[in-house]
């Protein structure tokens, strides 16, 4: 069901209009339009759409108080209006031919609080050359907004697209988690970035003053790469919640993350395979759309491990942090020959046969394999193969930005810092 608010609707007969009236899956769908005279256009575009709301008010940031709004006298569905009167004198509108009309004036926040709106899957804005000064008043941390769509033609004056203003509103989105990109000629998509649950999975074996464990490198401790992935948290504003499996007993492990402020689920299955049937089933069970980070506790992190990590979740779906150095030293794997290098944002990657069992995946993608997951359990090449026959690809980081802390295992050219 989608949920939508739109500033500046006008007649209704837009490109989301369009595909909004050919639908009935509308929970409640907001048309903010400040001319009297476009109603009945806007109301007739709607007619057969459930759930519509029409406000007949102008989207200020001056809070309730009566505005002046400037129209074009020689369009008769008044496209060009605005609360700028030199937005219309840019266009070369001629200024006898220029109206005053008194609409009322209302904040974003304070029409969406009258119908107690915490979530939408769509804003629009376009209201000639004001977008930008509406988005950047309106408080938008206080609600989750899937997607923006906003007119910057105009930000900064007429036929600018681009500007201080602008400027400032795009570093807002994106310090909000929004990723930008460019809709068309004049639209700017803003697109929330999911967050990311961690669930992170250890045991109090292997205590610092007991000798390494087979296979363990010079110096190796939990506890160093529990905070390596505690530093990679701080790190990332976009951590949404975290949970801390402890098998067995408290101990070392587990008093030194509980000084941190964490809070530990302790379980007694005193199991490797167990327990991570239990992350996964508690993977089941969370209610949110958030991306999932299954970690296990001999992984070291860098410092932007995580934002890397949900990067290429929101990308690719399904990822790890670790660069596995048998993918580049086995020839069985059965992608061998066949895969692919791709750019994110902000890093490359690779596909990848398999992984071990700290992987990352978006909560779509999860809820349709967790079966196959829980099948496998530790055995996790087959799990991943078993992925890659339902054509599901493993990408994974170049350079790394995890590793699993065991000889022969590190991933290229990491450092450990």
């Amino acid at each position: 069901m989608i949920k939508f608010v739109q500033v500046g609707a006008h007649i209704g007969q837009d490109d989301f209009a369009s595909t909004i009236t050919k639908t009935s899956n509308i929970e409640f769908g907001l048309l903010i339009e400040p001319l009297p005279q476009l109603l009945p256009h806007l109301k007739e575009s709607y007619k057969d759409v459930p759930n519509i709301i029409i406000e007949n008010k102008a989207v200020t940031v001056e809070g309730s108080k009566k505005l002046t709004f400037y129209v074009d006298t020689n369009d008769s569905i008044t496209e060009l209006s605005s609360l700028n009167k030199q937005h219309l004198l840019d266009h070369k509108i001629d200024e006898k031919d220029i109206q005053e009309i008194i609409v009322q004036g209302e904040k974003l926040e304070t029409i969406l609080d009258h119908y107690n709106v915490k979530e939408l899957d769509w804003l629009f804005v376009d209201v000639e050359g004001y977008d930008c000064d509406i988005l950047l008043d309106f408080n938008l941390s206080k609600y989750k907004i899937n997607s923006i769509v906003f007119e910057y033609t105009h930000s900064d004056g007429a036929f600018s697209k681009g500007g201080p203003k602008l400027n400032k509103l795009i570093d807002k989105l994106i310090s909000l988690n929004y990723q930008i990109s460019e809709l068309d000629h004049g639209n700017l998509l803003c697109e929330l970035k999911p967050k990311l649950n961690i669930i992170y999975r250890g045991c109090n074996l292997e205590n610092p003053n007991e000798p390494l464990r087979p296979g363990r490198p010079e110096g190796f401790n939990k506890i160093d790469c529990f905070y390596t992935l505690h530093r990679a948290i701080k790190n990332y504003s976009n951590v949404d919640k975290i949970y801390v499996v402890i098998d067995g007993d408290k101990g070392y492990l587990s008093d030194y993350i509980e000084s941190l402020g964490y809070k530990i689920i302790y379980i007694d299955a005193k199991s490797n395979e167990k327990s991570l049937k239990y992350c996964y089933e508690l993977a089941s069970s969370i209610d949110d759309d958030n991306n999932i980070y299954f970690v296990e506790d001999d992984y070291w992190h860098t410092e932007n491990a995580l934002s890397v990590i949900n990067e290429g979740v929101t990308n690719f779906e399904l990822t790890t942090g670790y660069d596995h150095t048998d993918r580049y030293t086995r020839t069985d794997d059965i992608s061998y020959g066949k895969e692919h290098i791709k750019l994110s944002e902000n890093h490359y990657w690779r596909t990848a046969e398999s992984t071990t069992c700290t992987w990352a995946v978006s909560r779509t993608l999860y809820n349709k394999i967790n079966d196959v997951a829980k099948e496998e359990l530790l055995n996790d090449r087959n799990f991943f193969r078993r992925l890659y026959s339902r054509n599901i690809r493993l990408h994974t980081p170049i350079p790394s930005v995890s590793t699993h802390v065991m000889e022969g295992y590190i991933s290229p050219f990491f450092k450990f810092n």
